[in-house]
């Protein structure tokens, strides 16, 4: 057995709920740091520096933060179906974060429009907006976009083996549950009794 299928098969439901709470909570941190920085050359004025946070750039991503946290509680409460549907969704999630990402690395200028609009009450043309430069946390949810579809693969993986063990586990508990209910049904005298005769009183 690979080390990659032994990982996944010691995954269970509440570790895979814990991992698409913290996805989520990256999101929403990603949304919040700064993605674009630049200068709007406004008529009569000075050049403004402008910064451009994720969620500016980007207005999705912080809205599948949203949804990757939604995703969490579902899979804490979903059955097998609900569960495939919840990995369909978390990897959707994980490809619209990498596309968004895209998206502001390939035309960064049009990413920060909105913010430039908002901060100097003028809708400035594209060559107004100069000095563009990227941060890295673009880069960085474009891979963390990656990781979360992995993420949704190996818990659609894991999945399968979560309703075997909890019927495990309701057998064992059942046998137990059992085997009391024998060992209850034994009279104090029935146990004296076979106490006395030197034999085994327990099923």
């Amino acid at each position: 057995m690979s080390k990659v299928t032994a990982a996944t098969s010691r995954l269970n439901r509440r570790t895979g709920v814990f991992v698409l709470l913290a996805s989520g909570l990256v999101l929403l941190g990603l949304g919040a740091v700064p993605w674009v920085d630049g200068k709007a050359s406004v008529p009569g004025s000075a050049a403004d520096e402008i910064a451009s946070s994720g969620g500016q750039a980007a207005p999705v991503i912080p809205a599948l933060g949203l949804v990757v946290l939604a995703a969490a509680v579902a899979l804490a409460l979903a059955r097998r179906t609900g569960v495939v549907i919840t990995c369909v969704i978390t990897a959707a999630a994980g490809i619209a974060t990498t596309v968004a990402s895209g998206v502001v690395l390939n035309d960064p200028v049009g990413a920060m429009r909105s913010e430039v609009t908002e901060t100097t009450a003028i809708v400035l043309p594209p060559e107004a907006i100069t000095g563009v430069s990227i941060t890295i946390w673009v880069a960085i949810a474009a891979v963390f976009g990656v990781i979360l579809l992995l993420i949704s693969l190996v818990l659609a993986r894991a999945s399968g083996r979560w309703e075997v063990d909890a019927r495990h586990e309701k057998d064992r508990a059942e046998a137990v549950d059992s085997a009391g209910e024998d060992v209850t049904e034994l009279a104090d005298a029935d146990l004296w009794d076979l106490l006395s005769d030197g034999q085994d009183p327990t099923p």
